[in-house]
Parts: C-alpha cells; sequence; structure tokens
C-alpha cells in the first residue's frame, strides 16, 4: 500500500493541521523546530506528544443525580431493570446532563443507551450492573464487528453520535458471559458462540463461524454490499445470528470517559470505542479472560488516553484498530445513513493515542496494532507499561497482511518492562506481514493492499528472564520469502518494513540462536540480547 495524504504531510504541516490551532506558534518556540531526520524520536516525544494529551480532555457534567431506583429499578439481580436504567438516562439528558447513579445491588439488565451529558455512575463496589445473556435483550445498531461495518446486537452499554459521555465509579459491570445456566441453552453464554475449542466446536449448538466468514467477505469488495444490507443480530424475521457483542461500544461519540469501573465477563471485546473523538479510559480494571476478550480496542478514533489501566484479558491488552479491508478504506454506505462523525474521512485512520502506567496482568499481546487496521493507524505513543503476565504471547506486536494493508507509523514506546518474557514460539518485539487469523487470510501474500510500516522506535525494553524465542520477530514482503503458495494466487512481492529502532533496550531469555529479521530497516542503539551487546546498526 502506498501511504496517502495522512502519512504526507511534514513535521510542520502535522502539527498546523493536526495538532490544533496552538501548533504553530508552539512550533516555532521549539528548539527542535529545525532538527534533522535523525531527532524523530525526540521531536515526538518533546513535542507531538504533549500536544495530543493537552487537547484530551474528560468530560465534566451538571451536579445533578438521577437514582435509577427512582424509576423503578431493583437491586436483587432478578428484577428486569433495563426500562428503568434507560428512562433514568433519558430523564437526566432531558434535564441537560448530570449522573445516572447505581446503588448498591445488582441491577439485572438488557442494553444500556447513553445519551449526551450523561455519566452512568456506579459509586460503590457493590453497584453492580448484571447484564443479561439474552440476545433479544439486545436489538440491532450500527456498529462493526471484528472491523466491518454491520448492523448486529447492541453493545450492551452502546451510545450513537453523543457528545459528553461517562461511564464511572467503583462498581462492575458484569457481562455474565460464560455463565450456565444462561438464555442461550448453550454450555458457555456467549463465548460458545466462537465455535472452537475450548468453547466448543463447529457442529454442537449454533455459531459464529459462517456469520464471520460471510461478513467478511461482504467487506471485501466496495460496494458489494452495502452495509444496510448487512443485518446480523435478529433479522426482522427472526432469522438469529452469532456475532458476539462488546461490553461497552459508543459510536462516533465525542467527549467519551471511562474511568474506575471493573469489567468482568465479556461477551467479546470488552471497551471498543469506535469513530470516537477525545476519549479518556482511566484506572478501569478490564477483568474478562474468555475468548476474544480483548481489553480496549480503539477504532479508527483520534485523540485517545487509555492510562493507569489494570487487564486481565483473554485476548490483547490493548488492541488498536482501523478496519477491516475496503470497509476501512472506502465507504461502505455509512454517509448516506448520516453516521460518520465530521472527523472521520476515509481511510479510517486510528490516530494520536497515549498509553502509559498500565499493567498486564495476563493476555495474548501488550499493546497491538491490528490486525484489522486497513484505514491505517499513526501516532501512538505508550510508555511506562508492565506487562507481568507469563502466558503473554508478544509483547508489542505489529500484524497484517495483504488483504488488510494498512499502515502503521509513528510508534514510540519507552520503558516498557516484561519480566517473564513473551510465548516460547514467538518474538518480544513482533511485525509481521504474514499473520494469519483464519482462511480468509490466506494466502497472506495474495491480497491487494500492500502493508506499510515505517518509523516504529523502542527505547528502555527491559526483559529479564523467560523463555522467548525470539527478541525480533520482523518480517516484512521480499522477492526472497514471497510467494508463499505459488498454486493459490501467491504473487512475488518487494514490500519490506521501514525503520525499526530499538536503543538501551535488554532482552534476555531468548531461546533461538538468531532471530527472524527478513525485509525490515533494523537500526539498534545499546541493545543487549542474552547478556550480549547486538552490534549497533
Amino acid at each position: 500500500m502506498t501511504p496517502g495524504p495522512k502519512l504526507t504531510l511534514s513535521r510542520r504541516a502535522f502539527l498546523q493541521t493536526s495538532l490544533g490551532a496552538g501548533a504553530a506558534a508552539f512550533l516555532a518556540r521549539s528548539p527542535l523546530a529545525h532538527a534533522a531526520s535523525s531527532s524523530d524520536e525526540i521531536f515526538a516525544w518533546q513535542v507531538t506528544e504533549p500536544l495530543i494529551r493537552s487537547r484530551i480532555q474528560a468530560p465534566v457534567f451538571p451536579q445533578r443525580d438521577f437514582d435509577i431506583t427512582g424509576f423503578g429499578a431493583i437491586g436483587d439481580g432478578v428484577a428486569d431493570c433495563t426500562a428503568a436504567i434507560n428512562g433514568a438516562i433519558q430523564a437526566c439528558n432531558a434535564a441537560g446532563g448530570g449522573r445516572v447513579v447505581v446503588p448498591s445491588g445488582k441491577f439485572f439488565t438488557g442494553a444500556i443507551a447513553l445519551l449526551s451529558n450523561v455519566n452512568l455512575y456506579l459509586p460503590n463496589l457493590d453497584s453492580i450492573l448484571l447484564f443479561s445473556t439474552d440476545p433479544r435483550k439486545y436489538p440491532n445498531v450500527l456498529t462493526r464487528w471484528e472491523c466491518n461495518d454491520l448492523f448486529n446486537y447492541s453493545p450492551l452499554v452502546y451510545a450513537f453520535r453523543q457528545t459528553n459521555i461517562a461511564i464511572t465509579g467503583r462498581g462492575t459491570l458484569d457481562g455474565q458471559a460464560g455463565t450456565f445456566p444462561n438464555a442461550q441453552g448453550n454450555p458457555s453464554a456467549w463465548w460458545w458462540w466462537k465455535g472452537s475449542a475450548p468453547f466448543g466446536g463447529p457442529n454442537i449448538f449454533p455459531n459464529q463461524i459462517a456469520d464471520s466468514t460471510q461478513l467478511k467477505q461482504q467487506g471485501a469488495v466496495p460496494g458489494h454490499v452495502p452495509v444496510s444490507q448487512r443485518v446480523y443480530g435478529i433479522e426482522p424475521n427472526g432469522t438469529q445470528h452469532y456475532l458476539r457483542p462488546p461490553l461497552i461500544g459508543p459510536y462516533g461519540c465525542e467527549n467519551v470517559l471511562i474511568e474506575g469501573v471493573t469489567l468482568n465477563r465479556s461477551p467479546f471485546w470488552q471497551m471498543h470505542p469506535l469513530f470516537c473523538k477525545n476519549v479518556t479510559i482511566r484506572n478501569v480494571t478490564a477483568s474478562s479472560v474468555g475468548t476474544n476478550n480483548d481489553g480496549c480496542d480503539p477504532e479508527s478514533c483520534i485523540d485517545v488516553a487509555i492510562e493507569f489501566c489494570n487487564f486481565n484479558t483473554g485476548d490483547d491488552c490493548i488492541a488498536i484498530k482501523a478496519g477491516r479491508g475496503f470497509d476501512g478504506m472506502v465507504d461502505s454506505g455509512l454517509q448516506s445513513l448520516g453516521a460518520l462523525p465530521p472527523w472521520v474521512s476515509y481511510p479510517t485512520t486510528c490516530q494520536n493515542l497515549v498509553i502509559g502506567q498500565c499493567i498486564m496482568q495476563s493476555g495474548h499481546g501488550g499493546v497491538t496494532l491490528g490486525s484489522e487496521m486497513s484505514g491505517g493507524v499513526n501516532n501512538v505513543f505508550a510508555e511506562n507499561l508492565k506487562m507481568l503476565s507469563n502466558t503473554l504471547d508478544i509483547a508489542l506486536r505489529f500484524k497484517t497482511n495483504t488483504w488488510r494493508g494498512g499502515f502503521m507509523t509513528n510508534y514510540y514506546a519507552r520503558n516498557i518492562y516484561v519480566p517473564n518474557g513473551v510465548s516460547a514460539s514467538n518474538g518480544v518485539i513482533t511485525i509481521d506481514y504474514f499473520y494469519s487469523a483464519d482462511a480468509t487470510d490466506r494466502p497472506q501474500d495474495a491480497g491487494p493492499f500492500r502493508p506499510f510500516t515505517d518509523k516504529i522506535y523502542v527505547s528502555n525494553l527491559v526483559v529479564p528472564g523467560g523463555s522467548s524465542k525470539y527478541a525480533f520477530n520482523l518480517r516484512g514482503f521480499s522477492p526472497a520469502n514471497t510467494p508463499i503458495d505459488p498454486m493459490h494466487g501467491s504473487l512475488t512481492i518487494d514490500d519490506a518494513i521501514g525503520l525499526v529502532r530499538v536503543s538501551d533496550s535488554t532482552i534476555n531469555g531468548v531461546t533461538s540462536p538468531v532471530d527472524i529479521v527478513e525485509a525490515v530497516d533494523l537500526d539498534l542503539s545499546n541493545v543487549t540480547r542474552n547478556g550480549v551487546p547486538l552490534p549497533d546498526q
């Protein structure tokens, strides 16, 4: 993929057009204004990151409280409180905003729809929203599933094109996934829909496999199937589908805050802000270890802060997304539906994210870009992260292929601590153009898109031990490693990974005598591997 207009801005132009009105003046005062390209990393941390961070501001709400028990909610874990909770939200919104209070108790509910200027507030440790496992309680809404556009089950907490919304407090949002008995009649609510071990198989109870394949095909060709015709969830004629909803999923919202709460037993991804702007996720405990239970997956968002969070997840802790296939590159019909906020354009890039002071207790990837990132990911800053899991697959992961394409640029990570290393089959830092999740990704070099990766900077990465297979698993495309399957359309591709710079880092416990470094511009400075300094290059 050739980088488009979103990638070709100079640093000065980027500051003027993307970082706000005050950027030019800030740049004029900066001693780095005329720095050579070798100082890009310093410039990014001293200028770009603070400017992004200065724009990310949590919303403030009027001092009005609307207790859900005043609208008929009963906290016995049995009575259906859906209407009461949504009624309180509507009243709060109509009054000009405030807090919708979930007091102590277990409040059983279906889909919750947040509205502008409403803070859903769970003040106590025993303030619990207990979500139904009945799919009929989550009527269809416009969303994305694994980054393709569709109408599907509502996220358990949803908001569409709202401004100033929040979920805060010390309480818990419990999706009840994995429970039995349940309203779905299978051995493990929601998670059984995955259709593969350890949550059942394709011939045991209904599952998502056919729906997932069909949706990916619908998003593969622009205009092939408009989003208005991609109706999943439960269709008007009663036909049921099996694509699981996320726990929290605001769509096209501005000024979003999720703070303090605990998330548990999510059906799918735990937090999925989509097409949102100015998002703060702070002091959240994302504790759900079911299948595909990513902790936080911002998709095609602008200006996002994820800080002081604790991740205990069944998949990636943080995975940055940007649409899949043509849905991330061209309009599938969203504009005609009035769904896109003014800050979203195609490709639907996810950009300007700051991640810091988080603990990853368990998860597949610590901070991941992709794999659904066809619209591109730009300007990611990650620092002061502790990846403590002893089952971590990969610490810093970038995954794509020619079916997904996209660009991954201007990524900056520093002060990353990985005490137990990563899995015995993976690399601590992995950039893989050969990623494959299922048959729709194969052959990985036979698709229509060319990935583009450049300016990846990692410093002070500390891996004191463990049994990681590789320090670096970096594979771009080259004539030497493609085609991989000429019988099924693979191509000879010359598409190398751009600059990857790793400095001041220690990676121990590596089991393979050599790393995988194919078709990449790898720049090392003061890096040791198993106690042996690697040559600076």
